[in-house]
Order: structure tokens, then sequence, then C-alpha cells
């Protein structure tokens, strides 16, 4: 890990910088992604980069900021992380969005999850504040820069005192006794900003807040503006003494969050945030504001919601709306649309899906959660079907086969994250499409996947764990007569377990990223197959 390995990252737009170092959008340009760099000035050795960088790279929770890589460049440590596109708590705020206690409630579960990881393995913050909580396009919050502050900073001169931002720092600290519930104070001091939107120590200098901290009462929410629950958890937070303040697992089974820890659990993100997340995503659209950066147009992987979303403009006439179950069995077989409205047709009755007699079919538009105990899916002969999109949480209870063929109208498939979780196939055949995109935990236990005499598919975009399969299970791949494939894009674990692979004719592709697929592959045939044929199976790593 020399300076050399800093010539991978080119950086691009400078993001923002603070008191330990300046933070930039970087193109990786091994593997053409988006990454975000910080770079800071310390003097540290080689041994403690190569280290910190083993430990950063291990941690691995949804609710914090991956690390990539550390570099030493000089007296610069250059930290490589995850580029959370939809950016900070503290810049939605600063943007004039204002948070009420659900989203709050939401976000403050997050981060505890976050922290009980860093907590479980005795790494403490040091840091927390809304600046730190990232948002992400999966729907959670996502704890930052907890490497920089926890890890690195001992080769810093103010560790003792001031490493960390004066106006979330906890009595202890300023007695240079920092421990692991120091990041609950933190916490609870940024609970108080996103709720009233400022910091309780606004306007204060350093030496002010120090003073209020050690000498003062700990500040508190209004019980007249806030829920007595919501004010009970934030005084938690704000014990001045170590000893009786709440620890983040004691905080876990708090009233205020317990439910909305549990639900997260079990569901692996918020309503309420993935809306927050879609929101700027559709304002930076709108704006013009966005960057060009994440690739894999990553809201759209982890958000499809129909085609309207999307701005696209129906060239449908005949439009047939599937607003409650028995619509299902009076379809209108000659709409050129079909729309099936959110939560419908998941009666357990519903094991079947038939539309081999709408002919007419231009559009197939599936809101999110529809159709959980089908079994299978197959369409084929549909000359005029053109688009098919398919929202999130879709078909979670069967484990059938997804098979879509003879279709030679058909321009796009998009479907939205965690939808066909368990089913064990998946075929694209002899269509006209020109894109597919599948968004998050999407197929995730699939055992057999096909994309084969697809003549005009340009681009073709995973999201996470898509195609992963099962490692036990002998997977397949079949990836052939793709004669336009330019673009082939997997996020993490993507086509990860693939056994058995058949790359034949992939003549164009031209970009390539794919983030630790095919670490298990036993038996690849490959022919004419451009940059896939830099594959080796004995790699552990396909960038």
């Amino acid at each position: 890990m020399d300076s050399n390995s800093a010539c991978r990252y080119e950086l691009r737009n400078k993001l923002g910088e603070g008191g330990f170092g300046e933070v930039y959008v970087a193109l990786d340009k091994a593997s053409n992604d988006y990454v975000a760099v910080k770079r800071v000035q310390m003097k540290v050795d080689e041994a403690t980069v190569q280290n910190e960088s083993k430990m950063l790279k291990e941690c691995g929770s949804k609710y914090i900021v991956r690390y990539f890589d550390l570099v030493k460049v000089g007296n610069e440590v250059w930290i490589v992380m995850e580029y959370c596109h939809c950016g900070s708590i503290a810049h939605y705020l600063k943007s004039g969005n204002q948070l009420n206690e659900e989203s709050i409630r939401e976000i403050a579960s997050c981060c505890l999850l976050g922290l009980l990881y860093l907590h479980n393995r005795n790494v403490i913050h040091r840091d927390v504040k809304p600046d730190n909580l990232f948002i992400s396009e999966n729907g959670v919050i996502k704890v930052g820069d907890f490497g920089l502050a926890v890890q690195l900073e001992h080769s810093c001169s103010r560790r003792d005192t001031t490493c960390g931002t004066s106006q979330y720092m906890a009595p202890e600290v300023y007695e240079g006794k920092t421990c692991l519930k120091s990041d609950v104070w933190s916490l609870g001091i940024s609970v108080i900003e996103m709720a009233e939107g400022k910091n309780p120590f606004d306007g204060c200098t350093s030496a002010m807040v120090m003073n209020r901290v050690m000498n003062k009462e700990p500040p508190t929410l209004s019980s007249s503006k806030w829920s007595a629950e919501f004010v009970d958890f934030v005084r938690k937070c704000l014990v001045k003494d170590v000893a009786n303040r709440s620890s983040v697992s004691e905080l876990m089974n708090h009233p205020f969050v317990k439910d909305s820890v549990e639900r997260l659990n079990d569901k692996g993100n918020s309503t309420l945030l993935l809306r927050m997340a879609e929101s700027i995503g559709s304002v930076a659209e709108s704006t013009g504001v966005s960057e060009s950066v994440n690739v894999m147009n990553a809201t759209v992987l982890n958000a499809v919601s129909g085609g309207e979303k999307r701005g696209s403009v129906s060239k449908a006439n005949r439009v047939f709306q599937i607003a409650d179950d028995n619509d299902l069995f009076e379809v209108d077989t000659k709409a050129d649309r079909i729309e099936v409205m959110k939560g419908m047709c998941n009666d357990r009755d519903i094991d079947k899906l038939d539309l081999s007699a709408c002919r007419n079919l231009v559009e197939w538009v599936v809101e999110e959660k529809c159709f959980q105990f089908v079994m299978e899916l197959k369409m084929s002969g549909f000359a005029c079907l053109e688009s098919v999109a398919i929202g999130s949480e879709c078909f979670t209870k069967g484990m059938g086969v997804f098979e879509m063929s003879h279709c030679d109208g058909l321009k796009s498939v998009r479907i939205g994250k965690g939808s066909f979780v368990h089913w064990s196939g998946f075929v694209l055949r002899d269509c006209g499409v020109e894109e597919v995109e599948i968004g998050d935990g999407c197929f995730v236990d699939c055992e057999k996947v096909v994309f084969e005499d697809l003549a005009r598919l340009r681009t073709f975009h995973l999201g996470n764990e898509v195609f992963k399969g099962d490692e036990r299970k002998e997977n397949e791949l079949v990836m052939q007569n793709l004669d336009e494939l330019s673009e082939l894009k997997g996020r993490m674990s993507a086509l990860r377990n693939v056994k058995k692979v058949r790359l034949v004719n992939l003549p164009k592709l031209s970009v390539m990223v794919l983030r630790f697929a095919f670490v298990n592959v036993k038996v690849l045939e490959m022919e004419n197959a451009s940059l896939l044929e830099n594959i080796s199976p004995a790699l552990q790593y396909y960038l």
C-alpha cells in the first residue's frame, strides 16, 4: 500500500473540508466506480496504515459507510470510502428541509444499529454528528467517518481533548476519558439538532460549549412540542454521569425507538428514509444539480415503482387498473396498458398469474408489494409489449421461474429492490430488450440465470446481491449472443456464487463494473466475450 496506489483514484469535485482534511468525489479507475476520498494530514508509518486499512475494510454493516482503501501519500492519508450521493442529514437540514418526529425516530434507530456494530467491536466513533450521518438510497442512514475519528487520530496532537467536534462532545471527553457511551451523548445532541433545526450550542465558542457541558444542566427538548417518549430518549442520552448514561444496546429497547429498530432488523430498511432518498434524487434530477456519480442509476435500481416515475410518456390508449384483487379476474384483454396498484393480489390463493390473453399489451406496470404468493411468471410471444416495470417487494413468497421470451418489441425491463428474492430461475431470451435494471436484493437465491439471443441489449445493471446464489448450490449463468451489450454493471455481491458460467458472443462490451462477482466459478466457457475474457476463476475479485 504505497503512494502509487493513489494513482488508482482520480480526484474530481471537492465535496467539503473540515478540521481533519478535504473530501473529494473520485473515480476509482480500476472499477470505473465513484468513491469518496478524504485527504488527511497525518504522520503515520506504513505499518500503521496497513493495520488500519485491514480493520476498516473488515467493517461491514448496512448502517455504516463502507471503507474500501487507505493509502499513504507523503504526509497524507487518503481514506477511500463509499460515496453516498444523497448527502448527509446536515446537508438535508441546511437545504431548508425539516424532520418530523417519525423521521427522527427512523434516523436515530439506524444510528443505534450502526453504533452497536462498532461498539460490539470496541470501536468508539468519537464524532457522531449530522454531518457524519449519510442518507443511503437503500432507505437507511449510514454512520460515517468512524475510521478517521477513532483509529487514526492517535497521530493527531489534539487527540486527548478536541478530536471530534466540540458542540457534540460529552463531559468525559474534556477530561480525556472518552468511552463507548461518549457516542451516546453525541447522538443526543445530534437528535436535538434534527428536531429543532439547530444545535443547542449554536453561537457558542468552544470555551463556552465546554463550560456549559461541564457546569450546566444538559440540553433538553420541550415536552410541549415533542412526545414524552422522545423527550425521555434524549434525556437518557444526555446524562452527564457516564456511569448512569444509557448504552447503545439499552437505548435500542427504549420505547421511542424499540419498534423502529425491530422493523429495521426485520425488513432491512425504512420506508420513510426510502422516500427521503427518492425526494433528494428527484430534486437533484429536476434542478439539474445532481452530479453524474454513483454508477447504475442507483435510485432507479433501488426504487422502481412504475414507468411514470422515470418521466416516460405512456403510449397506451386503453388502460386497465387492478385496484382490487377481483379486478385480476376481470382484466380487459384489449388493454394496451395494465397497472397493478400498490399492495394488490396478495391473497394466498393467488398463486398463478396468466396474462396470455392480453395480446395487445404494450406496458405492464406493477407497483410495490404485489403478487406475494405467485409461484411462476412466464410471458412469451407478446408482440406489442414494450415495457415491464415491477416495483419493490413484489413476488416475495414464491420460488419459481421468471421467464420472458419471444417479445421482439420489448425495450426495457426494470425490477425494484427486494422482489423475486427466493425465485430459482431467471430467463430473458429472444427479446428486443435494450436495457435491463434489477434492484438490490432481487433473485438472491437464483440457481439458473439466462440472458440469450438479445440482439439489441445495450445496458445491464444489477443491484446488490442480484443473482448472488447459494454458495452450496451449483448455480449457472448463461450470457450468449448479446451483440450490442456495451455496459455491464453489478453492485456488491451480484453474481457472487455462480459456479458454471457460459459467456459467448459479447463483442462490444466496453464498460464493466463487477464487485465480488464470480468468486466461486468452477466451470468457465468463453468465446468472443471482449472485456469478460479478462476473468479467471482463480481471482477473488473482478473489477
